[in-house]
C-alpha cells in the first residue's frame, strides 16, 4: 500500500521558523500532515508558502470565527482530536505558544460560533451518537455549558455536521444514519436542519431534509442545504438542493440535475460556498466511485439562485475536492484537491471563469493538505461563517488522501467538517 510522502520533522521545524507578519493581502490557513504522526498547520499569503506550527498528539482541526467580534477576529481553535483538547491561537503568531489550552474530552470538534463573548463548538460526538454543543470561555478554555443534541429515532445515529448563526439563532446541520453489516455498511435516514435557541441550546424547529445532506449555505435568510440522497458510491441516489427560509419556516427544492444542468453521473454533491458579491453558489459535485480501479469525477458548477440557471467551471479526473471557499477580494475560487492517483492533497486556486490561477502542491505546503480556510485582510478575519465554504463537516479529508484505506473502510463514516468523504 501507498503512503503518504514521509517529509521528516526537521525539515518542517527549520521551515516553521520562517516569521509570520500577517496576511496583507488575505489567504489561506491550511492544516497539513506526513504519514500520520505529524500534524501541521501553515499560512499561504502574497504567494508565500510559510508552515507555522507542528504537532505529534493527533489530528487537528481549524476552526476560525466571525469577522465582526472584536473578541475573537485575531484568533484561531485548533481542535486536538485524539486528546479531546483545544488550543486558541493569536492568528498573526501561528507560531508561537497557545493562548489557551484546555482539555474538553471532546474528540470530534469540528465547527464553532462566537456569540455573545462565548464559544460555541459543535462536538460530533463518539461514534457520531453523542454530538453536543460546548459553551466555552474563550479566556480560559472552561466549559460553561454543554448541551447534547438527540434524536427522535434510537435506530439511527444523529450527529451534527455544521453549525452557524443567523439573526439571533443558531442553524445546525444533521445527519442520521445506522450501520449494517453487508454493503453499503450504513443506511441513511432522512436528516435534519435544527433552529436552536443560543440562550438556552434548546431546539426551536427541526426541518427534515434529503438523505445524506453534506453541506449548507445562507444567502438572504434562507438556507441552500446540498445532499446525496444515501449512501455515498451507491446508484440511484436521488441528489437534492434544499431551500429553507427561516423567517417563514417554508422549505422548496431546487432540481439541479432535470434536464443535464448537472450531468447524470454527477450525483453526488460534496461542498457548496457562496460569492456574497455576487449572490451565486459553487458546488463540487463528484460521481459514484468505481470500487475496482477507484476512479471518480469531481467537477465545480456555478449556481445562480436568481434564476437557477448552473454552468459548468473546472474539473479534476480522479479524485475529490475536500474544501472550496470563494474568495472575494480577488474574485478566486479555493480548493483543497485530495487526488487518488498521487495519494497526496494540494491546494488548488482558480479565476471564476475556471481557468487555473495558482497551485500548491503538498511538497510546497510541507505535507499533504487535508483542511483549509480562507482569511481575507491584515487581521486574518474569516469570511462570513454563512457563506459557506471551509471543508466538509461530514468525515475527515485526511481520509480521503488514501483510497487504498478509504476502500477498506468504505462506505464508513469517519469522525471528522472540514473531511469531505462520509457515507
Amino acid at each position: 500500500m501507498k503512503k503518504f510522502v514521509n517529509l521528516k520533522f526537521v525539515v518542517f521545524a527549520l521551515a516553521s521558523t520562517i516569521l509570520f507578519t500577517g496576511l496583507a493581502h488575505g489567504g489561506v490557513i491550511y492544516s497539513t500532515t506526513d504519514d500520520y504522526s505529524i500534524y501541521a498547520i501553515g499560512v499561504i499569503t502574497q504567494d508565500a508558502v510559510s508552515p507555522q506550527n507542528s504537532f505529534t498528539d493527533g489530528d487537528i482541526r481549524l476552526i476560525p470565527f466571525d469577522q465582526n467580534d472584536s473578541e475573537i477576529k485575531e484568533k484561531l481553535v485548533v481542535a486536538l482530536r485524539s486528546s479531546g483538547t483545544i488550543e486558541i491561537y493569536d492568528r498573526q503568531k501561528l507560531s508561537s505558544s497557545s493562548l489557551v489550552n484546555n482539555s474538553l474530552g471532546a474528540h470530534n470538534i469540528h465547527s464553532g460560533v462566537y456569540y455573545k463573548s462565548f464559544l460555541f463548538l459543535l462536538d460530533m460526538g463518539s461514534y457520531r451518537n453523542d454530538s453536543a454543543i460546548y459553551k466555552i470561555n474563550p479566556n480560559n478554555g472552561n466549559i460553561s455549558q454543554k448541551v447534547t443534541l438527540a434524536g427522535d429515532d434510537p435506530d439511527y445515529k444523529f450527529y451534527a455536521q455544521e453549525i452557524f448563526e443567523s439573526n439571533g439563532a443558531f442553524i445546525v446541520l444533521m445527519q442520521r444514519y445506522k450501520t449494517l453489516s453487508a454493503f453499503p455498511w450504513v443506511e441513511h435516514k432522512e436528516g435534519e436542519l435544527l433552529k436552536i435557541n443560543p440562550e438556552t441550546l434548546q431546539i426551536e424547529k427541526r426541518w427534515l431534509l434529503n438523505k445524506n445532506p453534506m453541506d449548507m449555505v445562507l444567502l438572504n435568510g434562507e438556507v441552500y442545504i446540498i445532499s446525496i440522497g444515501g449512501a455515498q458510491g451507491v446508484d440511484g441516489n436521488t441528489p437534492k438542493l434544499e431551500v429553507i427560509n427561516i423567517a417563514t419556516e417554508n422549505k422548496r427544492e431546487v432540481d439541479l440535475w432535470t434536464g443535464n444542468k448537472i450531468t447524470e453521473d454527477m450525483n453526488e454533491p460534496q461542498r457548496i460556498t457562496l460569492n456574497p458579491k455576487s449572490g451565486e453558489m459553487y458546488l463540487a459535485v463528484s460521481s459514484v466511485m468505481d470500487v475496482d480501479t477507484y476512479q471518480t469525477k469531481s467537477s465545480v458548477y456555478r449556481f445562480n439562485p436568481s434564476d437557477n440557471t448552473v454552468s459548468s467551471l473546472f474539473s479534476f479526473p480522479n479524485g475529490s475536492i475536500t474544501c472550496m471557499d470563494y474568495d472575494t477580494s480577488n474574485d478566486t475560487i479555493v480548493t483543497l484537491f485530495s487526488d487518488y492517483s498521487t495519494y497526496s492533497g494540494s491546494i488548488k486556486i482558480y479565476n471564476k471563469n475556471g481557468t487555473l490561477y495558482k497551485e500548491y502542491s503538498s511538497a510546497a505546503l510541507g505535507g499533504n493538505a487535508y483542511q483549509s480556510i480562507l482569511v481575507t485582510n491584515a487581521s486574518i478575519e474569516e469570511v462570513n461563517p454563512g457563506d459557506g465554504g471551509g471543508c466538509s463537516s461530514s468525515g475527515f479529508s485526511l481520509w480521503i488522501l488514501l483510497p487504498v484505506i478509504f476502500m477498506k473502510f468504505y462506505k464508513r463514516s469517519y469522525s471528522s467538517h472540514t473531511g469531505r468523504r462520509h457515507y
